[in-house]
């Protein structure tokens, strides 16, 4: 059976590297772009193709139509990958102004925009053999690992990321699902507008590591946090 995958964020970047890679392997990939210019179909020698829809993660009926759109393609899922995201501002401390819309904005597509995509996808993803969820998230979610003292509209929102995976696995476990939540790593990605050069990894080099992460086969614990290399982060 041809393996069908969900990705949000797909304009660029890891999302856009990630559903490359996976239709490179022969996948059926529904890839979600912001940008209603990329919308459309590609297919590659390898027999894998690349379907770009429409969907912005922080609006409900744009999700929902996207989840109706895959579903008229009488298909469900294996893998559901929510990838999309947005940093804000990282410099601002508590002796700076702080933007308090701008925080909510990103929340909103980092915590809830994932939620509302398994949500309108939990169906199709339960109908599939596989029945996994990959969030997208990152070391800065990470309280046992912090060190920083600003980031707060990101670094709250992938916490928030963090234990909304677990409440999702817990929900969805004994249906044969599970959770799976990645730090991709310091990506050179546009998350600011602009190509974030310090980043360590390219786009497709994060999405070979994410890719491993996908085909590894699963712990005994439960939902699991791994970094880029499969290491296992604290939560």
């Amino acid at each position: 059976m041809q393996p069908t995958i969900f990705i949000t964020g797909c304009d660029r970047g890891l999302g856009a590297a990630l559903a490359s890679l996976a239709a490179a392997r022969g996948a059926r990939v529904f890839a979600g772009v912001l940008d209603p210019s990329l919308v459309g179909t590609e297919e590659n020698s390898s027999g894998g193709e690349i379907h770009r829809i429409a969907l912005d993660v922080s609006d409900g009926p744009s999700v929902a139509g996207a989840a109706e759109l895959v579903r008229s393609y009488g298909q469900s899922l294996h893998i559901l990958v929510n990838n999309a995201g947005i940093l804000g501002d990282i410099d601002s401390t508590l002796f700076d102004p702080l933007d308090f819309d701008q925080m909510l904005r990103v929340y909103n597509v980092n915590a809830l925009g994932s939620l509302r995509v398994t949500q309108a996808f939990l169906g199709l993803l339960l109908a599939g053999p596989r029945r996994l969820v990959v969030n997208v998230s990152s070391e800065a979610g990470s309280l046992g690992a912090c060190a920083r003292s600003s980031w707060y509209a990101y670094a709250m929102a992938k916490a928030a990321l963090n234990m909304q995976s677990c409440l999702v696995h817990n929900l969805i476990k004994d249906q044969g699902g599970r959770v799976l939540v990645v730090h991709p790593g310091h990506v050179r990605t546009f998350m600011r507008g602009e190509e974030d050069t310090t980043g360590a990894l390219s786009p497709g080099e994060a999405a070979q590591r994410l890719w491993a992460n996908i085909e590894r086969p699963p712990g005994s614990e439960g939902v699991e946090f791994r970094g880029p290399e499969g290491e296992r982060l604290p939560w």
